[in-house]
């Protein structure tokens, strides 16, 4: 039996006629209970079957959400990561520390950031490391390149070499435009003094000893990737870019059973990207979810198996972008019960 959208609605008014139409748990319970009962009793064999299996996955869901309520284990807590950057080049990665990071030439200068109400955040003091002190560590880097800067929220930003290099426009503190360039781009990792601060603990920060003030949307926060790319200016084309898994349906532990209106999952999944790049290849796909940067895959299969404690509806967000930093999207509204 296919559960089009036309059945499943029919199902949850039957079930629930004050529905609200946001089906949560229970209500998709319900109306699974209710195609189960229909299915039993039309009299076809298959159907009949179908009731039956559908009997065992009601029992899985009552026992994931009752689980759900008294079973708060984060298996995220019982792991210690120190790194807090990764520098990738040319497919290696070079992990840094706090301490890493301080190891490095350090930098200190003044900067404030402007924001699209024409409101100035600064200027502050920020200390770190120079973006170009950063490319310099990594051994046979072109000398022209461009970056593409992960935040742990999946925001991906590209900078250009003119960008890096601190051709940027420049205002006052009343928001007035006063020229471009002249700049520092860094890493900054202390805000007045403070390491612990708003953005952090790494932020890419524009400053010098005059202060100066630049747009906030260059001011990226809580990064935690830089991956330096070779300037190229041939590809302009984003990557083809597919969600194989999970898709419309019914998934429990990692099987699609049967279409629904929504990816409906039980257990964990393994999510599936399929991305190609005819011109300069597929750089790296991220897989995030509502606005938490849980994987990054930078080789084939591009796939990442989802299995945390997490219930309800949520949102499924994939980026993939090639060696020349364009960047191609695709999200997908789920309703996972895991754990």
């Amino acid at each position: 039996m296919q559960m089009t959208y036309e059945t499943y609605v029919k199902a949850n008014f039957i079930c629930n006629p004050q529905s609200d139409g946001e089906a949560d748990v229970f209500d998709i319970v319900c109306c699974m209970k209710t195609l189960k009962k229909q299915m039993f009793l039309s009299g076809n064999m298959k159907k009949r079957h179908m009731a039956v299996f559908l009997s065992l996955i009601l029992s899985f869901a009552v026992f994931t959400n009752i689980c759900f309520s008294y079973h708060n284990y984060r298996a995220d807590d019982q792991q210690l990561e120190n790194t807090l950057l990764t520098l990738r080049y040319h497919g290696e990665k070079h992990s840094y520390t706090l301490d890493d990071l301080k190891d490095l030439e350090s930098y200190s200068g003044t900067g404030g950031r402007l924001n699209s109400i024409n409101e100035v955040t600064g200027p502050l003091e920020y200390t770190g490391v120079r973006i170009s002190t950063l490319i310099e560590d990594i051994p046979g880097v072109h000398p022209i390149v461009d970056l593409m800067v992960i935040s742990s929220d999946g925001y991906v930003t590209k900078f250009t070499n003119n960008q890096i290099n601190g051709q940027v426009t420049i205002y006052d503190i009343h928001g007035e435009k006063t020229g471009v360039g002249g700049v520092i781009m860094m890493l900054a990792y202390e805000e007045e003094g403070v390491s612990d601060f708003s953005g952090g603990p790494l932020r890419i920060a524009w400053v010098n000893n005059g202060n100066p003030i630049t747009d906030s949307f260059l001011w990226i926060k809580y990064v935690q990737e830089i991956d330096i790319i070779d300037n190229v200016t041939s590809d302009h084309l984003a990557p083809t870019l597919t969600l194989t898994q999970p898709v419309n349906g019914l998934y429990f532990m990692n099987h699609r059973i049967f279409p629904l209106p929504v990816p409906l999952i039980f257990g964990s999944i393994m999510v599936h990207v399929s991305t190609t790049d005819e011109s300069s290849g597929v750089m790296n796909v991220l897989f995030i979810v509502d606005e938490t940067l849980k994987e990054i895959k930078d080789i084939f299969p591009f796939q990442w198996t989802w299995d945390e404690n997490i219930k309800g509806s949520h949102t499924l967000k994939i980026i993939a972008y090639d060696f020349a930093g364009n960047i191609a999207t695709k999200e997908q509204k789920v309703m996972i019960y895991n754990r």
